[in-house]
């Protein structure tokens, strides 16, 4: 017998079974655990066997399916190791959700003899089965039966047929999509004839003759655009005109006006050249908005692909990805998968299963794309590296960089990581030599950088006797004179919704989440509660009269992009505003009908938040406005201002990218460092004010840290098993070279009903940190604990 680690991603768990046969790592095989079949995944041989208990065998190997590689499986157990995961937790987020669920059987027949004295029912499954393999509702479809089963077992007993775990596979692989194309253009009385037939049709061939340069077009997409069913190209196809066909087309049409090929400056040609000679190592292309960064990682992944390897290009939002795409797509037609969550179920898998089966050369996405089973891997690009949105929030809270990081090691791989503003950790590394630094210090054309303005909204404040202003004198101004001259402008705020919160401004009572201990958000729009909790999703009616003291004196403070995108239309009631945040772009195609928009300058103002401040290329934009900064900077967090800098800095990157532009900074803190630093656009002058923050309070990347969160419903238990692991911590740091924090009260305390504990864990001996947390935590996670839930954070981007 040979024993083997199996991981089952639909349990999140690794279980040992036997098998009589070898079988390499990587494989998918069918097992049962508790009386049901599921499918996993071979991660490696068991040698560690406790002969006093019982396994199992693998049922099934699906030999005739593409195995995962050797790299990839070292790749999901070495990250599985470092987040202190079992390896199913990381193959369950590494394939699409649903690939694995429902395990169906199959029937087939097992000798060619005719029973004698089957039943009417039986014969007719026999001959059936004859056909092809089929499962049980294709057979109770076929026979018009409803309860087969019975007749299905007798088959069995007389061993005329046999029950096999189908291949779920055979299932995935069918999820394509139809396209349409032209095949030959018709004659003129062709043409004619059809139009006064069947206009339907017509619109169909006449769009495609008009559209002769394009390859194909989706039949989805092509019905809504021109209001006809799908029998019109079914008619056209049996007339010899189009031809029918599955594809998995990329999901973003490409962009003529990016096919133009920009010619490298000094500073891009040196890393161009520089990565060519070598391919080995981390890159770090440290370039300012609007530098050029993209035309450089297009270069290196065409040097890479005329080897015949892959590259995978990680973005931080779903929002970039049609910029990435168009870009690629141009480049490299067809050979482009897409991976994020923004895919539907069948988009999702099609793609994956492309990756898997060697049929693309680009892999391009957001966090989840780091797991693409690529082969043959030789690149990996990781645009924007300091984004936040590569850490995952949820269990397990991995980050795509250092993964990407781990696996570019694995592979033995060139890596390159990019940004206008880099992560102090990163960029510490760089500076030290453990990274290759390259700057882009220019911007490509000859706009050069927007001025920078900063308002100082006390003064403000002051001339308007007390009366708190969402815009300066200024900002009303600046925004005038941008859009009478045909500009565009961007306002960015950092919050959804009318207003952050409700109050009476008599006694101070807030409405609150009951579920979270958080303030409910004021939305003007809505379609459900105009209150509303960004976390747990409660919502209720906005009350008439105080609950606490019944006063009416009830005010909605602060403001969020639905309030401003109000006050902007009392401003300027000619101009054409738009509002894009996450309320507003909720469908797939949202955010690209926007683009576009902007590119044909139908939006005079844009209004949104974070999702339209990073990597965005608007060639019109000549001012950004940054409304409420301190919101950002005020933040009680170890990392607020490298996040505010970095957020500023790509905000205001946004303007002035092929005209002259501005920025205009509102706070009422001007005196505070970042805004010196951001006038001149200085990263490396806020780097090293930064460092020298972070080294005299030992945090990243002076000291790693692990955050352990205890939650629960019952306040009182949370607490009490807090304060247990918090001495087990600290009888276990017998050389106190870890610091332990807590357990405290997490800063939001209850979320979705669940009272939550921190316990920070600071060292600057990476070694002595984990060696810790697996003697005072791991022993704890390892168990089934009653009402208890332990969440470890490592590396952790916020400790609040």
């Amino acid at each position: 017998m040979k024993y083997y680690k199996i991981a089952i991603p639909e349990i999140k768990k690794t279980y040992t079974f036997f098998s009589e046969s070898e079988i390499n790592p990587g494989y998918f095989c069918s097992v049962k655990v508790r009386n049901r079949q599921y499918v996993g995944i071979v991660v490696e041989k068991d040698n560690s066997i406790d002969n006093s208990l019982k396994y199992n065998r693998i049922s099934s190997i699906y030999r005739d399916f593409t195995p995962l590689s050797k790299n990839y499986i070292d790749f999901i157990k070495t990250i599985s190791n470092y987040y202190f995961t079992d390896y199913g937790v990381f193959f369950s987020i590494a394939f699409p959700s649903k690939m694995f669920k429902g395990i169906e059987f199959e029937y087939s027949l097992n000798s060619e003899k005719v029973g004698l004295f089957l039943t009417d029912e039986e014969l007719k499954i026999v001959t059936l089965l004859k056909e092809k393999p089929m499962k049980l509702k294709e057979i109770k479809k076929y026979t018009g039966e409803e309860d087969v089963v019975a007749s299905l077992k007798n088959l069995e007993k007389l061993g005329l047929i046999k029950k096999e775990i189908a291949n779920p596979f055979k299932r995935a692989e069918t999820t394509k999509r139809k396209a349409v194309s032209l095949l030959k253009i018709p004659e003129e009385k062709e043409i004619e004839a059809i139009k006064r037939k069947s206009p339907a049709q017509f619109r169909v061939l006449d769009y495609l003759v008009k559209n002769k340069g394009v390859n194909f077009f989706l039949v989805s997409e092509l019905s809504d655009r021109l209001k006809v069913s799908s029998s019109s190209f079914e008619s056209l196809e049996k007339k010899g005109f189009v031809r029918l066909f599955y594809d998995y087309p990329s999901l973003i049409k490409e962009h003529p006006q990016l096919k133009e090929i920009i010619t490298l400056n000094k500073y891009q040609e040196k890393f161009y050249r520089d990565f060519l000679n070598s391919k080995n190592g981390v890159y770090y292309l440290f370039g300012v908005t609007g530098s050029g960064k993209t035309e450089v990682y297009l270069r290196c992944a065409e040097a890479i692909i005329s080897e015949g390897k892959t590259v995978l290009y990680l973005v931080p939002e779903i929002g970039l990805t049609p910029a990435a795409i168009s870009r690629l797509k141009v480049r490299f037609g067809k050979d482009i998968a897409i991976l994020h969550s923004g895919l539907s179920y069948g988009e999702r898998i099609s793609e994956w299963l492309r990756v898997l089966n060697e049929k693309v050369k680009i892999v391009v996405g957001t966090r989840s794309a780091i797991f693409a089973p690529l082969k043959n891997l030789g690149l990996i690009i990781v645009d924007e590296e300091h984004d936040h949105s590569y850490k995952q929030e949820n269990f397990p809270k991995y980050n795509a960089v250092h993964c990407a990081l781990f696996r570019g090691k694995i592979d033995n791989i060139p890596i390159i990581l990019g940004s206008a503003s880099p992560s102090v950790e990163i960029f510490y590394n760089a500076k030290k030599g453990k990274y290759k630094l390259y700057k882009l210090p220019e911007r490509a054309g000859e706009s050069g950088f927007p001025s920078v303005e900063i308002i100082d909204m006390m003064e403000e404040f002051k001339k308007a006797k007390g009366k708190k202003k969402i815009f300066a004198e200024t900002t009303i101004n600046e925004i005038k004179k941008v859009i009478d001259s045909g500009g565009q402008v961007l306002i960015f705020v950092n919050r959804r919704g009318y207003a952050p919160f409700l109050m009476c401004r008599k006694c101070g009572f807030i409405e609150m989440c009951p579920n979270c201990s958080v303030s409910l958000t004021v939305h003007s729009d809505s379609n459900s509660y105009p209150l509303q909790c960004h976390y747990c999703g409660y919502g209720k009616e906005i009350p008439d009269v105080c609950p606490s003291c019944g006063d009416n004196f009830i005010q909605m403070m602060g403001y969020g992009t639905q309030r401003i995108e109000k006050r902007l239309k009392s401003l300027f009631p000619k101009a054409k505003i738009e509002r894009v945040d996450r309320d507003t772009v909720s469908t797939k195609n949202a955010f690209e009908n926007f683009m576009t928009k902007m590119n044909r300058r139908e939006i005079d103002i844009v209004v949104g938040t974070q999702m339209i401040a990073k990597g965005h290329h608007f060639p019109y934009l000549r001012l950004s406005v940054i409304v409420d900064a301190d919101s950002l900077i005020s933040f009680p967090d170890f990392r607020s201002a490298e996040r505010a800098f970095s957020l500023f800095l790509q905000v205001g990157g946004r303007a002035g990218r092929e005209l002259k532009g501005k920025v205009l900074i509102q706070t009422y803190k001007p005196e505070h460092y970042i805004f010196k630093y951001l006038k001149n656009h200085d990263y490396l002058s806020f780097f090293d004010k930064e460092i020298d923050f972070r080294k005299k309070a030992l945090y990243p990347p002076f000291a790693k840290i692990i955050v352990v969160e205890i939650k629960g419903n019952d306040e009182e238990k949370v607490a009490e098993f807090s304060n247990l692991v918090g001495n087990r911590l600290k009888e276990k740091n017998v050389d106190g070279k870890v610091q332990i924090l807590g357990p405290v009260k997490a800063s939001i305390f209850k979320v979705h009903n669940k009272f939550r504990y921190h316990i920070i864990l600071k060292s600057k001996d990476r070694r002595s940190l984990r060696s810790l947390f697996k003697k005072g935590v791991l022993p704890f996670l390892e168990k089934k604990l009653s009402g208890i839930v332990i969440i470890p954070d490592i590396d952790p981007y916020s400790i609040m």
